[in-house]
């Protein structure tokens, strides 16, 4: 439920009003009842052609090759070499872990699997657009906003902006510039899929166990290691791969293996501090350019933390499982508000008619993302110390160009729409594979190789994107957060359409809801909604706005700005001023069929290391509705689609 209200009196448009909005919902998710088992990175003996042990010091295994162990042994059964190297009267199960298969985790999800959540936000704004002077308007307000589920209460979020038109006296003399500015505070909301999860994963309602192999750092473990009386039960337990354990064998698990989720009572709802300028003018022939510049920061950001996580250095050959704050319970995940974002970005565009018929638009964009989170479900990779989780964001992407246009040919009433679109490379996490402080987080990160590193070194990684220790010394800098750089990608996309028109004139109210045929310059001069004109923030608009994006960044056009660059409008022969239209169009997705690569794989004890085995996706296609879409990193390259849409 909204309510807006707008009064004008003398020089000022006062506008106040507020939302209410609600939600409930009742969920059944029997996700992973049946059990997950997880093979990771580790080590274990060479092994000949026969798949026997070679003599000598252990070598790193991938993923693959552990779980390709497990089922070796499992289906032809030990051979005497191998037997002879595990030692006499090792079981089968612990002869697979000294050869350096077995699972490395299972988890199942058990009980009552049905929760529920309700969440009410509300928020009310007041705000006054003062023309003080007929090229000069300030606009200024606040806004107050709640919810529950959290405790954070004061949520004000005062905002202010201006426009000024210098040498603009009156409104005869349209201007040529006009200076934009403004900032504000901004609240997100923190959303009730968070307190879903905390519900249903309460320690009680339904139980999560996560079991993980204690760590070893360069060696698969030995019969000693195996029969620590800390570590044995779990052993046990992952030798039942690939049988899930039964519902009595599971109530013996302690609950120092359960997960427990909740939610910090002190936690905040993320604010946002946006401030920027903006300076357009109008340039000869029926060009418009523009230049601006924004900082977008957010704190109290959401992000998990296992709060009972081992403490560090407790990880021992005497306790191999580690020394938890609270010894009787197990990982406690939490969600609170500690994380923090920042955003820096500098644009410049222009807009165009250079006749009735040919239209441009572009925008180059630079951007700079750091954080120290990139979401609610992101964990640290230590939970007691933030130091060098701050950097660079997921989504920093540092350069970013767009071009959109329209061409109604002069033949066949053909409207040509191209849409090109070229963006820079975004990061990505560069981890060892490895759950090392046993928190069930395989995010742990490398140091930086000493100079003059043994790249045979089983702990060794020397690849294009440098040279990394597996397992780092005391003393060694841990790489940053997305450390990695991905690759760029272009995509030129193009829209071919005839627009149809019969059935005699319509009426005005009809036609004018049609809109006729409007191109995205159109629309942006208009400064209707979904624009792609000048960008940034909308500061103080439309009624002093709600939340601003969250942690990802702000919304629309691969993240140009609040409200910037969405692409509204036609652009492909939408409905004239007929009675009936139908517009054909034939849409070419990466027309020049470029392969543009998915971010490579980060983690160091996988072979497909530093490849990508995907497509980029959301690079700019057009979508299904006729619109300007993203598009999908399944969809192959270049993608031909033919469409019709009928108006009446």
């Amino acid at each position: 439920m909204n309510n807006f209200t707008q009064i004008q009196k003398g020089t000022h448009t006062f506008k106040f009003g507020g939302r209410v909005r609600g939600v409930k919902i009742d969920d059944l998710n029997p996700n992973n009842q049946g059990g997950q088992w997880i093979f990771s990175g580790g080590f274990g003996p060479a092994l000949d052609a026969s798949n026997n042990p070679i003599a000598g010091p252990n070598i790193q295994l991938s993923s693959l090759e552990r779980y390709r162990r497990t089922l070796l042994v499992q289906q032809n059964g030990l051979t005497p070499a191998q037997q002879n190297y595990c030692g006499a009267g090792t079981t089968v199960v612990d002869c697979v872990r000294k050869l350096g298969g077995g699972a490395s985790q299972f988890s199942i999800n058990t009980g009552n699997f049905a929760a529920s959540v309700s969440q009410t936000d509300l928020g009310f704004y007041w705000q006054d657009d003062w023309r003080m002077r007929p090229n000069f308007t300030l606009s200024y307000g606040v806004r107050y906003e709640n919810q529950t589920n959290i405790s954070s209460k004061f949520n004000f979020a005062p905002r202010l902006g201006f426009a000024w038109s210098p040498g603009a006296a009156n409104s005869t003399k349209p201007p040529k510039t006009v200076i934009r500015g403004g900032g504000g505070i901004f609240y997100n909301r923190f959303g009730e899929n968070f307190t879903l999860i905390s519900s249903r994963f309460n320690g009680s309602n339904e139980l999560q166990y996560v079991l993980a192999e204690p760590f070893l750092k360069n060696a698969a473990p030995t019969q000693a290691d195996l029969d620590v009386a800390t570590a044995r039960p779990i052993y046990n337990l992952l030798n039942f791969f690939p049988t899930v354990p039964s519902a009595a064998q599971l109530q013996i698990i302690p609950a120092t293996q359960q997960t427990i989720y909740r939610v910090a009572s002190n936690l905040q709802a993320p604010l946002v501090t946006l401030a920027g300028g903006q300076v357009e003018r109008q340039l000869p022939r029926n060009i418009t350019a523009f230049v601006g510049a924004y900082s977008f920061r957010i704190s109290h950001v959401i992000r998990a933390r296992d709060i009972n996580a081992p403490l560090p250095g407790t990880i021992t050959a005497a306790t191999p499982n580690g020394v938890r704050p609270n010894p009787v319970l197990g990982d406690i995940n939490q969600y609170e508000s500690s994380g923090k974002f920042r955003l820096w970005q500098a644009m410049t565009g222009f807009n165009t008619r250079f006749n009735p018929r040919i239209s441009l638009q572009g925008t180059y964009i630079w951007s700079k993302m750091n954080n120290d989170t990139d979401g609610g479900g992101g964990f640290p990779v230590n939970s007691y110390d933030f130091t060098g989780e701050f950097g660079r964001g997921s989504g920093d992407v540092r350069h970013r160009f767009t071009l959109v246009g329209t061409i109604s040919a002069p033949w066949w009433k053909l409207v040509f729409s191209p849409f090109i679109v070229a963006n820079s490379g975004p990061p990505f996490n560069i981890t060892t594979g490895r759950d090392t402080n046993l928190d069930r987080q395989y995010n742990e990160r490398p140091s930086f190789a000493a100079a003059g590193a043994d790249c045979a070194n089983i702990n060794i990684r020397c690849t294009r994107f440098g040279n990394f220790n597996l397992v780092p010394n005391p003393g060694e800098q841990i790489i940053p957060r997305n450390y990695g750089q991905a690759p760029g990608s272009l995509s030129v996309n193009m829209r071919i359409s005839r627009t149809f028109g019969f059935g005699g004139e319509a009426s005005r109210s009809a036609s004018s809801g049609q809109g006729g045929q409007k191109t995205a310059t159109d629309t942006a001069k208009r400064g209707e909604a979904g624009g792609a004109g000048r960008g940034g923030p909308m500061i103080a608009g439309g009624g002093m706005g709600g939340g601003a994006k969250g942690p990802g960044g702000p919304s629309g056009g691969g993240g140009g700005g609040p409200q910037m660059m969405g692409m509204g409008g036609g652009g492909g022969g939408a409905g004239g001023a007929s009675k009936y239209t139908l517009t054909l169009s034939v849409n070419f997705q990466n027309l020049l069929n470029k392969v543009n690569l998915a971010a490579p794989v980060g983690n160091l004890s996988s072979p497909l290391f530093g490849q990508s085995i995907g497509l980029a996706g959301s690079f700019g296609g057009f979508g299904p509705g006729g619109g300007f879409g993203g598009g999908s990193s399944g969809a192959g390259n270049r993608r031909v689609t033919i469409s019709a849409r009928f108006n009446f």
